[in-house]
């Protein structure tokens, strides 16, 4: 177990109001992260175990996703702090069995809430031009031969019908 902090500075504008800088945050967070990973000494089975949980969360969605779209998922944009982690992104490419791309803007929940105040005060002219300013930082294309994938896929899901039996 690993806790970690850092301090930002504060601005006082006015009286009674308190604002921060939400890159300095940002940064604060990742820092942070990385101090506390490296003090767990966490390892690759843990971090793949975060991989394997969204597999078993989203994989039978996606595959009704597919089938209900008679189309085959080829590509899959991810977001969110965990996918700083370059292992964890292919072990979610290798997993899926498609290719994985993390955007420059790794957090995009704020960004997307921001995107959805510009449409609705006609800052921007429409979706498509949001559309076009999501970029690829980097692309993680799978290398794990598909049977692997698949006795992997099955001990996951031995594994989750095993602590069933606990509730």
């Amino acid at each position: 177990m690993a806790s970690g902090q850092r301090e930002f500075e504060q601005y006082f504008p006015h009286p009674g109001w308190v604002e921060h800088d939400a890159n300095e945050i940002w940064s604060s967070v990742l820092a942070v992260n990385a101090d506390v990973l490296t003090k767990t000494d966490v390892s690759a089975q843990e971090i793949a175990s975060i991989g394997y949980q969204s597999t078993g969360d989203h994989r039978y969605v996606l595959e009704a996703m597919e089938a209900d779209a008679q189309m085959e998922l080829k590509t899959l944009r991810v977001d969110g702090g965990a996918v700083s982690n370059d292992f964890l992104m292919q072990f979610q490419s290798d997993i899926f069995g498609v290719e994985v791309d993390r955007p420059e803007v790794m957090e995009t929940t704020a960004l997307g809430a921001a995107y959805l105040a510009g449409l609705a005060v006609n800052f921007w002219d429409n979706k498509d031009i949001i559309v076009e300013r999501w970029k690829t930082e980097r692309q993680f294309k799978p290398e794990m031969h598909e049977s692997e994938r698949e006795a992997l896929y099955a001990g996951w899901k031995k594994a989750v019908q095993a602590t069933t039996a606990f509730t």
